[in-house]
């Protein structure tokens, strides 16, 4: 692409190439940032992932991997435009996000399936008047799931954030100009660790694919009051909801393809 510019000044026309092809804003700040992307995607696409000397994704491989893939996924597809904004984005695995409005603590992440819970609710109650009619954990669960209670393990805590450079939200601008995903570095404390890195990618696919990704359409990019796939109130951004949960299930599905690359991780 080429562009005449005018200084006015000296009313010199000068002729400069945008070098759009060139222009690297994705920046993983560390190597568990990188890989969250990278696990998100197919294994051929992944190869199309690739750091520059300043740890940006080179936009080029991007590029190519849209000339060289006969089908790319969607997932890419929001990589590939995502690239093409004008502002720095960020991912980082932290235990805390900063705005102006300050630094903040994520509260622990938590994969539970209630069982502890109410097994201790249980056993308080009985202890006080039968405690000889209390029952082991293994045989609480069972006399549960023989009247059609299940216990389903699920994730709890704030998994992570969306930021923005110049759009004022409940948590403030961020403090160096760019847009930032910043998920929660308390997964890593989880011991069943290959659920939580598959979770990790889904999150950060999530906050890239959806929320950052649906802002740089000029969509409604934040959930309504009402989070939703199917109820079209106007207090549900329905189209959100649909492509997160897509974009989530997609990352989730590819993770685990990437067993030669998340196994390092595993530790």
């Amino acid at each position: 692409m080429i562009a005449t510019f005018t200084l006015h000044a000296t009313g010199q026309k000068v002729s400069a190439e945008l070098k759009e092809i060139e222009k690297n804003i994705i920046k993983p700040c560390d190597d568990l940032s990188y890989h969250l992307i990278v696990w998100g995607l197919t294994k051929q696409e992944a190869e199309y992932v690739v750091k520059n000397k300043e740890g940006f994704i080179d936009r080029r491989w991007l590029l190519l991997a849209k000339k060289e893939i006969k089908k790319l996924s969607e997932n890419f597809k929001c990589l590939l435009r995502i690239s093409e904004s004008d502002v720095v984005f960020e991912i980082k695995v932290q235990e805390y996000y900063e705005t102006i409005q300050g630094k903040f603590t994520f509260e622990p992440i938590y994969y539970s399936d209630g069982l502890d819970e109410d097994y201790e609710n249980y056993k308080n109650v009985i202890m006080k008047d039968f405690p000889d009619k209390v029952v082991s954990k293994e045989m609480y669960k069972k006399q549960q799931e023989d009247m059609g209670f299940t216990y389903e393990k699920m994730w709890g805590g704030v998994s992570a954030i969306t930021l923005y450079a110049y759009k004022e939200g409940a948590f403030g601008i961020t403090t160096n100009g760019t847009d930032q995903v910043v998920i929660n570095k308390t997964y890593l404390n989880i011991k069943e660790r290959k659920e939580a890195l598959q979770h990790m990618t889904a999150t950060f696919a999530h906050e890239a694919y959806g929320h950052l990704y649906f802002k740089l359409l000029g969509k409604w990019h934040s959930h309504g009051a009402i989070k939703s796939l199917t109820d079209n109130n106007p207090k549900n951004n329905k189209e959100l909801e649909i492509q997160i949960k897509n974009r989530e299930d997609e990352a989730s599905n590819n993770f685990i393809m990437h067993v030669d690359t998340y196994a390092k991780f595993l530790q």
